[in-house]
């Protein structure tokens, strides 16, 4: 459906860490490499590749802010895109 909208195409990748688990957060887990982590497909989880376009709609898969309505599975617009960081 996204390669039928006409707009400008712009693809998002997740940002993944892993940290040890003797409760150290400032120590990184070297054995889990980010190649792995970008692999990882898990059901409820967003891919690591995300690709948007302006005026899709999208659904929002976690509860951000409960008093402004944005709880899972409400309905949103994509009307402005940031500029990716390399």
């Amino acid at each position: 459906m996204l390669d039928l909208m006409p707009n400008e195409e712009q693809t998002y990748l997740s940002y993944d860490i892993s940290l040890t688990q003797n409760g150290n957060y400032d120590v990184v887990d070297y054995v889990h490499t980010l190649e792995f982590l970008s692999t990882i497909n898990a059901p409820g989880l967003p891919h690591h590749k995300m690709r948007l376009k302006i005026r899709v709609p999208i659904m929002l898969l976690r509860n951000i802010d409960l008093k402004l309505g944005l709880c899972n599975g409400t309905r949103l617009i994509i009307t402005r895109m940031g500029k990716i960081c390399a």
